[in-house]
């Protein structure tokens, strides 16, 4: 049983570790498409340039959301580890329970 508990063990860590590469890639590539697509030109309302003040902004946001996907990926990496763990405390403690119930 242990054989299968760490064959198990590699394979959820390879898959998390590719859930987090690609996690990290999404996020860095959204981050630089929305960066690329800010417009340059002069903004005006009222009669006011905000452009520098929409930059700053698009650019802020581009990189709060590439972070934001980033982070998705560590926390998704998470759940597959917390139900993992959830499932190996199920069996141990169904397998000590036929254990007692054989004993007696």
């Amino acid at each position: 049983m242990t054989m299968k508990i760490e064959k198990t063990t590699k394979i959820i860590t390879i898959i998390s570790v590719v859930i987090i590469i690609l996690g990290i890639i999404a996020g860095i590539g959204l981050s630089n498409s929305i960066e690329s697509s800010i417009s340059q030109e002069s903004i005006y309302v009222d009669g006011s340039d905000v452009s520098g003040i929409a930059q700053i902004f698009g650019y802020a946001g581009s990189k709060i959301l590439g972070t934001l996907i980033a982070f998705s990926g560590f926390v998704i990496a998470s759940l597959i580890w917390i139900f993992y763990g959830i499932v190996l405390l199920i069996i141990t403690i169904v397998k000590k329970l036929k254990s007692t119930e054989t004993n007696n």
